[in-house]
């Protein structure tokens, strides 16, 4: 059970934004319109829909400034935003140490968003938050997934 009186909060941005060059979005243009022209060759009209949507969806997000947020660590569990996590609905937690920032993933049961990341504001005491997170669920190390390594890599 966590300590009743320990209690973390802190603002962080939702994500890094980086901004993306006319070139980029050049280049997201031109992937998509290729390969909807091969969909359609091979009369895969649905696919070609498919691309065109996810391709103005990435470009929409791309150009989208994050909400900063409020992140809360406290005896009951942790909420980020509005969203409330109770440690009773997660099972283990990691905590990755970067040069930039550091990084909470929590692992919940829900088969939806497995995987919390909560990056941790320089002001906060990492150290605390692992006592926190210790005295409630299992520390297990989680590895980076794939499609966040891929959309680190294409600037997400």
């Amino acid at each position: 059970m966590p300590p009743q009186t320990q209690s973390i909060q802190w603002s962080f941005t939702e994500y890094h934004h980086q901004k993306k060059s006319a070139d980029w979005f050049w280049a997201i243009g031109i992937i998509a319109v290729a390969i909807v022209i091969i969909s359609l060759l091979y009369n895969n009209v649905l696919f070609a829909l498919f691309i065109l949507l996810a391709a103005f969806t990435l470009m929409m997000y791309a150009t989208k400034q994050p909400r900063t947020l409020l992140f809360s660590i406290g005896a009951r569990g942790v909420r980020v935003g509005n969203a409330e996590y109770p440690f009773r609905a997660l099972k283990s937690f990691w905590i990755h140490r970067y040069p930039m920032e550091d990084v909470l993933v929590v692992e919940s049961e829900t088969w939806l968003m497995p995987y919390l990341r909560i990056p941790i504001a320089r002001e906060i005491s990492t150290e605390q938050v692992h006592e926190i997170f210790l005295d409630a669920l299992p520390e297990k190390e989680h590895r980076e997934s794939l499609s966040e390594t891929i959309m680190e890599y294409l600037g997400f």
